[in-house]
């Protein structure tokens, strides 16, 4: 069903394919995932919370196109944290 959908994208010249919401990194297949989307010529972005950043660094590490990769790690929280963080 996904997959189908990618195509569809594909196939109408979609240039950049977003995975966000919920937490992409949670999705089993998510590198065999993101190297579909780049073998066929697309931007595969994804925005996660950086919290499984082992699968992150294993996706950066594996992914077939790196320069069709974005990665946006987005930081939500209490104020003082986030400010923290930044």
């Amino acid at each position: 069903m996904l997959l189908k959908t990618i195509d569809e994208l594909i196939d109408m010249d979609v240039p950049t394919i977003v995975l966000a919401g919920g937490e992409p990194l949670l999705y089993p297949k998510i590198i065999e995932f993101v190297n579909y989307i780049v073998s066929n010529g697309s931007e595969a972005h994804v925005t996660t919370n950086g919290y499984f950043h082992s699968t992150l660094q294993a996706l950066i590490d594996n992914v077939e196109n790196p320069e069709l990769l974005r990665v946006a790690v987005s930081i939500y929280g209490p104020e003082r944290y986030h400010d923290e963080v930044l």
